[in-house]
């Protein structure tokens, strides 16, 4: 699946829905959980799986897998 998003070279883990994770076929590892803080300061779960990521511009491609944290955004 395409689609654009943010990229923050800065960050300390990629997040996204749950609900992307699942849309895409990810095996979501439930035993693998840890907790964050959103920006408005409220506690979110967050369980990982392994996704295969691609950026691309124009015709430079860097593409790499990596464990990704989803969320249920309430």
């Amino acid at each position: 699946i395409s689609f654009l998003a943010l990229l923050d070279t800065g960050a300390d883990a990629t997040l996204l829905p749950r609900s992307l994770g699942e849309a895409i076929g990810v095996r979501i590892d439930e035993s693998r959980q840890s907790l964050a803080t959103g920006i408005g300061g409220e506690e979110l779960i967050v369980h990982l799986g392994d996704v295969g990521l691609e950026v691309s511009t124009g015709e430079e491609r860097y593409r790499w897998w990596t464990a990704v944290g989803f969320v249920v955004y309430s």
